[in-house]
């Protein structure tokens, strides 16, 4: 891949095993990858480097350069502004592309945070439009990132993409969570942004298996393509993102949702 042909990502989420799979695989192809998490250890450890320390200055597996770790938190608008800038020699522009694979985690109260999601894709919308104010973005390509949003599958109102067997389950466990991912691909929609939403099965396993693709065009109402499936690994659904968003055409997936199944 030539110098040229490499992207500036952003990761929001980068702890969770879709992002951390996209993350890891961009990683080593070369690609500039920033990740925003509020524990830094934890995603270092998680991607299998070390950090230095007073006793040993020099780790023996050290971060490469192409990764950047900020702290911070996704829904917060100072560390999103600070993360979408790329300072170049001339100007700043904004990242390429921006995977956010925010998600909450189940308790025995509930979701943990249930409207996640919806909070971190307004604090994100909110902060582009700050962005292009401030540096004169607005009629830009530099102004434009390519958001990919990991979703779920079970949300579409055009098509059904999980098996019958599977529905009364994921209204029972998954409707306060999906409530808040149709929020966020709601907002999508309406943004006018430069998108894309990752619908993913249910998660189980952790290999490498085929892959099946349903499309629905969500600007334009119209389902292209079905996959049925029961469920699909979040190491599937990062392989996916890496070779069809970062690395393939992603033009053809603008405005789209993917359903990823097995």
């Amino acid at each position: 891949m030539s110098d040229a042909s490499k992207k500036v990502i952003l990761f929001l989420g980068a702890t969770g095993g879709c992002g951390l799979s996209a993350l890891r695989r961009s990683l080593a192809a070369g690609h500039t990858c920033i990740a925003l998490c509020r524990t830094p250890r934890k995603l270092l450890l998680l991607l299998g480097y070390s950090e230095p320390s007073s006793t040993s200055p020099a780790p023996p597996n050290p971060p490469p350069p192409n990764l950047h770790i900020l702290q911070g938190n996704a829904h917060s608008g100072s560390s999103l502004l600070h993360a979408l800038t790329v300072s170049g020699s001339f100007s700043a522009h904004l990242v390429d592309i921006v995977v956010t694979s925010l998600g909450a985690r189940p308790t025995l109260k509930g979701m943990d945070d249930p409207h996640v999601c919806e909070r971190g894709v307004q604090a994100l919308l909110d902060a582009l439009q700050r962005l292009r104010k401030d540096h004169g973005l607005e009629e830009t390509s530099q102004g434009v990132p390519h958001i990919v949003a990991v979703s779920s599958t079970g949300l579409s109102e055009r098509t059904r993409d999980l098996p019958w067997l599977m529905i009364p389950m994921y209204r029972l466990l998954l409707g306060t969570a999906h409530a808040d991912k149709r929020k966020m691909e709601k907002m999508l929609i309406e943004s006018g942004e430069k998108f894309t939403v990752v619908r993913g099965s249910l998660y189980a396993g952790s290999g490498e298996g085929k892959i099946r693709v349903g499309v629905e065009d969500l600007v334009k109402g119209v389902v292209e393509s079905t996959a049925i499936g029961y469920t699909i690994s979040r190491e599937d659904v990062g392989r996916w993102v890496f070779e069809e968003i970062v690395e393939g055409e992603a033009g053809k997936w603008v405005g789209k949702a993917a359903t990823i199944t097995y």
